[in-house]
């Protein structure tokens, strides 16, 4: 599947994201991160960096790695540099040395864990401000709004207690401000939470739990103290993070139009209209833990403090 994009499509992508997303300026420092033996996305940006004159270091971090897990070996190039690209199968957005490179040092960062040369041609596609109005409206019915209720077809019924969270809508594909983190593909909808009560049918992770497996987990106190043999797939990942890992941590919404359907690939499932997602473990130096996992729900309906906002993955204006 790979030979149907060719390089120039991919080249093209990649110089959109430096100049229209991510603005980089001519004295800027580029950190590129890997943990691939070989990849075309990865390549594609290494040239677009190069061929604009800007400063560029290149880490290979571990494939074995935990997604979010520290990455000591950056912290020294994350602190110095200004952006960060990171076209990895790991995720490093929550780690610590890219939380501190961001909110103490002002780097900002393109993190694309599980990204394929399809998916980035894909996202460089679409239009930011589309996603931003999406992302604006949420955020108006979430200010200062106290409880989220959402139910799925599938079976979902969780109540998540959001008083005094400041959920965000920054990731619609902007990368031009200090400290700004976003997904490529971008859209998404969130806020940090670590309370929640109730039932969760996992719809999709990965390609290791599909609708028909009916997984569920169930929270009390923001934590999972039941599930079915369908969840154990990701159970098992959760656990060999210890304690943390089974705590809530992520509550998003999807917000970008151009997805239609799960591929199997979190990064961009998380984000298709229509969806929503919870995550389990840590986020940055706010809550330390060597995972950080999204589950997919669709079609989900949500209320905000009693309010219908959505009907089966349909938004009620």
């Amino acid at each position: 599947m790979m030979g149907e994009v060719n390089s120039k499509e991919l080249e093209q992508a990649a110089m959109k994201l430096l100049k229209e997303n991510i603005k980089l300026k001519k004295e800027e420092k580029v950190v590129l991160v890997t943990d691939r033996e070989k990849d075309r996305v990865f390549d594609a940006i290494r040239s677009a960096v190069k061929a604009r004159g800007n400063k560029l270091s290149i880490i290979r971090i571990s494939p074995d790695r935990p997604s979010s897990s520290p990455i000591p070996q950056t912290a020294k190039e994350f602190n110095k540099c200004d952006v960060i690209i990171a076209p990895t199968t790991k995720s490093i957005s929550h780690s610590p040395e890219t939380y501190t490179a961001r909110h103490k040092y002002g780097a900002r960062v393109a993190s694309m864990p599980g990204i394929t040369p399809e998916m980035f041609i894909d996202a460089m596609k679409v239009n930011p401000k589309d996603v931003k109005k999406l992302n604006d409206w949420f955020a108006g019915k979430f200010r200062n709004a106290k409880v989220v209720n959402i139910l799925t077809p599938s079976g979902t019924n969780l109540k998540v207690d959001i008083k005094g969270v400041e959920f965000r809508g920054d990731d619609y594909g902007d990368i031009s401000g200090r400290e700004i983190l976003n997904n490529v593909p971008f859209g998404e909808f969130y806020g940090w939470i670590a309370k929640g009560l109730g039932i969760v049918f996992i719809d999709y992770w990965k390609t290791e739990i599909i609708p028909k497996d009916r997984a569920w987990v169930y929270l009390q106190k923001g934590r999972i103290i039941k599930w079915n043999k369908g969840a154990e797939p990701l159970i098992k990942v959760l656990k060999g993070a210890g304690e943390c890992g089974l705590r809530i941590v992520e509550l998003g919404i999807g917000t970008n139009t151009a997805f239609k359907k799960p591929i199997g690939n979190v990064l961009q499932d998380e984000k298709i209209y229509g969806t929503c997602h919870i995550a389990f473990g840590g986020h940055g130096t706010e809550r330390l833990c060597s995972v950080h996992i999204d589950v997919i729900m669709i079609r989900p309906t949500i209320w905000v403090d009693g309010r219908k906002i959505m009907e089966k993955g349909k938004l009620i204006k």
